[in-house]
């Protein structure tokens, strides 16, 4: 095991140069001082995995384990990320589009930021927007360029803006273009994550709508503001945090400050539809599906009384729920909008940011007026958000309320 930690913890894994090296030859070998492995040894470590995870034995492990970190996690990482180089292997992979390439890997590491986009060049199909390298213009200019070229590849569609890095207010960059320079965590777990389980939603009912680039530095969008947050939680989860217990309490505290009391006896409708985004995953098929009030992968109210005690004993949970639930909340605040809508969002969100449902987008989004400003059509782009009560068009009226906004 400690021969296989030396290999976990080197830095090969997390440079963005190094992807190239391992998914663009046909037969690739890991080498590590006299050690070497084929790649497909990797991958059939990952299909005896999968398999295993379907097996029985593995549910009652999981249940006496719970999710703690250990040799296990490590082994499941190193595996992700073999999954990752195999899967962009594949000619018939899922990442066929110039953002699905960066999204997939956006928590690599370079030195200079601008190979953020050049060392992944190697991955870019000819159907896909051409890119120059130019190490002569600034990172900012480079990100916005690229950006828009994902836009005009995607036509449009608002599912552009899912994910982190949004309104960073670094390198000059606009709200609506990221900072491709930040790394974001896993990717299975957050950005390919959004783009899988957008399908699953329709808060903007019938209305249709696209990304419209202005210029450098203004996006227009049409929409309906609904909403504004009231609340947000303190605390902020964590990946594999011996605190979850306290962070639940800290999130329950903050919805009975805004009048809303989360049931702790018996299963609280709204709060563990909350926790996972009214999904969960497929471990086999890594595909997610919506969730409904009486799915069997929900707690039972026995469950769901020791989930929401001191320690957040989630090891009776089904795998399933409680696998998502630690992806859907990791790093995440909850809030509380003025309606009394409970959310999730990633940790920039601010008391006063506007609940936006644009036209054309599943999911609700966050916006930000600028300086404070009451006037005016200018925004900041926070991000997309999870709303319970939102996510099917309940917040929708077809005929009113349509505004044209700027975001900045």
């Amino acid at each position: 095991m400690e021969a296989f930690l030396l290999i976990y913890n080197s830095g090969w894994w997390t440079r963005a140069w190094t992807a190239q090296e391992a998914i663009l030859p046909k037969v690739a070998v890991f080498r590590y001082g006299d050690w070497t492995m084929p790649l497909n040894d990797f991958w059939i470590c990952q299909l005896n995995r999968i398999h295993h995870f379907g097996s029985p034995c593995c549910a009652v492990a999981y249940q006496a384990t719970g999710d703690a970190p250990g040799p296990r996690g490590t082994i499941d990482n190193v595996i992700a990320v073999v999954d990752c180089v195999k899967s962009m292997q594949n000619e018939n992979g899922p990442y066929k589009t110039l953002l699905h390439v960066y999204r997939r890997f956006a928590d690599r590491q370079c030195l200079d930021p601008r190979d953020k986009i050049y060392a992944l060049l190697g991955f870019l199909s000819p159907h896909m927007p051409k890119i120059i390298p130019d190490y002569t213009k600034a990172v900012g200019e480079i990100y916005v360029e690229v950006f828009c070229a994902m836009i005009r590849e995607r036509e449009g569609d608002l599912s552009t803006l899912l994910g982190e890095g949004f309104n960073s207010g670094k390198l000059g960059l606009p709200s609506w273009v990221p900072d491709f320079s930040g790394t974001y965590g896993a990717p299975g777990f957050h950005l390919t994550r959004a783009l899988r389980a957008y399908p699953l939603f329709n808060a903007c009912g019938t209305r249709q709508g696209q990304l419209k680039i202005v210029d450098n530095k203004t996006l227009q969008v049409t929409g309906s503001c609904i909403d504004k947050v009231q609340a947000k939680s303190t605390l902020v989860n964590a990946s594999r945090t011996d605190r979850f217990g306290e962070i639940l309490e800290d999130w329950r505290h903050t919805c009975r400050q805004q009048g809303i009391e989360i049931n702790t006896t018996s299963r609280d409708k709204a709060f563990s539809l909350l926790l996972v985004g009214e999904m969960t995953e497929d471990m086999l098929t890594t595909k997610y599906r919506q969730l409904k009030e009486d799915d069997p992968d929900l707690p039972t109210d026995l469950q769901w009384q020791r989930y929401m005690g001191p320690k957040a004993d989630g090891s009776t949970l089904s795998r399933p729920y409680r696998s998502t639930v630690g992806c859907m909340v990791d790093r995440k605040s909850l809030f509380v909008t003025k309606g009394g809508r409970m959310g999730l969002s990633w940790p920039v969100v601010e008391v006063g940011d506007e609940v936006w449902i644009l036209d054309g987008a599943n999911t609700p989004f966050l916006l930000r007026r600028p300086n404070g400003n009451d006037h005016g059509t200018n925004r900041l782009l926070v991000g997309d958000v999870y709303i319970y009560g939102l996510m099917h068009g309940e917040g929708v009226d077809d005929t009113e309320g349509v505004e044209s906004v700027l975001l900045i």
